[in-house]
């Protein structure tokens, strides 16, 4: 499995059929001073794997300060994203 993409937006939204719609992509943050508080933020990952990947798998995610401080930390199952990115493939 490898990442086939990731940013950062405002907002996102997953519909039923597994199309991402993001609002506000960004990759800096501006502030006259720090630490500053972002309100919301969505870390949106497209990961693609082969159909041996299928299956169950856990992904952890962390955000870390300028000094290597563990700021966020956030871990995910992935069920059935894999299979489904896998099934609607055409080029595997």
């Amino acid at each position: 499995m490898f990442v086939r993409y990731s940013f950062l937006a405002d907002a996102a939204h997953v519909d039923p059929s597994g199309r991402v719609t993001a609002l506000g992509i960004f990759d800096v943050i501006f502030a006259e001073t720090f630490p500053v508080l972002h309100r919301a933020m969505s870390l949106i990952i497209m990961i693609e794997g082969t159909a041996s990947e299928q299956g169950e798998h856990s992904i952890s995610t962390e955000m870390r300060d300028q000094k290597g401080n563990r700021r966020l930390y956030e871990e995910s199952r992935l069920l059935q994203a894999v299979a489904l990115y896998i099934a609607h493939r055409t080029d595997a």
